[in-house]
């Protein structure tokens, strides 16, 4: 699994997903978004790939703040992220921490600049297979939807399709 986590870093631009060999499209959440269009496109990937699913990578550095989660204001929001959250911790695919403990208390400092982008490319390989499909679902969704959670996630086929999942952005390359 270590030559596709490198195959993984040599292939895409981390620091923008555009940039990337064999970018194809996004969804992106803008003006005209409507509440439930990220869980319309997570289920029409899953949909089109349930037969594969276990043939997944998922490549993750996904991890939430608990600094910021639950804080987003809308009180709806913040119990649907928390949830969401708490669940994926519960199943392992993602860990949750506070950035002012982890990182010290002045993010205008390179130092924390520093260890944000660490955490951020401290990318793990996991088989999708290991994890309750509900779980694989959520975390796509939480990814595009959840006030506080940070990291890059990939899914990673066999066949070398790649799902990006980034702050209300899905990318097919």
């Amino acid at each position: 699994m270590s030559d596709t986590l490198r195959l993984l870093l040599m292939s895409v631009n981390l620091a923008g997903y555009g940039a990337s060999d064999r970018f194809l499209g996004f969804f992106e959440r803008d003006t005209r978004y409507e509440p439930g269009m990220e869980e319309s496109a997570v289920d029409f990937f899953m949909r089109y790939f349930r037969n594969d699913l276990e043939y997944f990578l998922i490549a993750s550095s996904v991890h939430a703040n608990s600094d910021e989660v639950g804080h987003y204001g809308d009180a709806a929001d913040d119990q649907r992220d928390a949830n969401l959250i708490e669940g994926l911790v519960g199943a392992g695919l993602i860990k949750e921490f506070g950035f002012k403990e982890r990182f010290g208390c002045d993010p205008s400092s390179q130092e924390y600049t520093e260890s944000v982008e660490r955490e951020w490319a401290n990318i793990a390989l996991m088989k999708a297979h290991d994890f309750p499909i509900e779980s694989v679902r959520s975390l796509l969704v939480a990814k595009m939807i959840a006030y506080g959670l940070y990291g890059h996630c990939f899914m990673i086929s066999r066949d070398g399709i790649w799902l990006f999942i980034h702050t209300m952005i899905l990318v097919l390359a």
